[in-house]
């Protein structure tokens, strides 16, 4: 069978695992959301989809999920795709893991090695199993990054709500409305979070181990 064949095999069986977990995680949200408007009373008109259909495809990593919640490490590569902002469990991202390691081994593999297991087939799969960790330490980096530059006129904005006379709640509403991500998207889930019955500490001790900023 020609290598294109098995490289393309590859893509098509790395965009389905990714579409599923897209899928699931839309699903996912769209519940969570649902539980936020009813408790919240509706004032972020959040829109959810009839659908509640679970799909058995992710049974798996609902049970992956399952065994490795609260080791070591999930629990840091659960901190990194909260810092990151990547809608993905710890499963999710471990599923993905394998995928572009076995993804990026098949390439080397045919196109590198020439169909025989050489060392670049191994480099390919160090590669694949490297990318995603690097990915998601890129992105919440350039995350913090953006909150930190946003973070002086957020304090400008939010002091100027209170001296017009505004709570500090509807002052973190107005920043929620006003600023752009990753600002707003941090504002707002600490009053999703408010809204719920934590306490404004939590909510913004919460907002600090998504977004590690001095």
């Amino acid at each position: 069978m020609s290598p294109i064949v098995y490289v393309l095999a590859g893509v098509v069986f790395l965009v389905v695992v990714g579409v599923i977990i897209y899928a699931a995680r839309a699903r996912q949200g769209a519940q969570v959301d649902e539980r936020l408007t009813r408790y919240s009373g509706g004032g972020l008109d959040l829109v959810v989809p009839a659908e509640q259909r679970v799909e058995r495809s992710m049974i798996i990593a609902d049970r992956l999920e399952k065994s490795v919640s609260g080791r070591g490490f999930a629990v840091k590569i659960g901190a990194q795709l909260k810092q990151s902002d990547l809608k993905l469990r710890v499963s999710e991202f471990l599923i993905l893991q394998v995928v572009a390691v076995f993804f990026a081994g098949l390439v080397s593999f045919f196109l590198l090695d020439k169909g025989s297991l050489g060392a670049f087939t191994f480099l390919g799969a160090a590669a694949g199993y490297f990318f995603p960790g690097m990915y998601v330490k890129r992105a919440a980096k350039k995350r913090r990054k953006d909150f930190d530059n946003q973070l002086g006129d957020t304090l400008n904005l939010w002091v100027n709500a209170l001296r017009s006379g505004y709570s500090v709640m509807q002052a973190m509403e107005t920043i929620a409305t006003e600023s752009p991500p990753p600002v707003s998207t941090e504002f707002e889930r600490v009053i999703q979070e408010v809204r719920l019955g934590l306490t404004l500490e939590d909510g913004l001790n919460n907002l600090l181990t998504r977004i590690p900023s001095d």
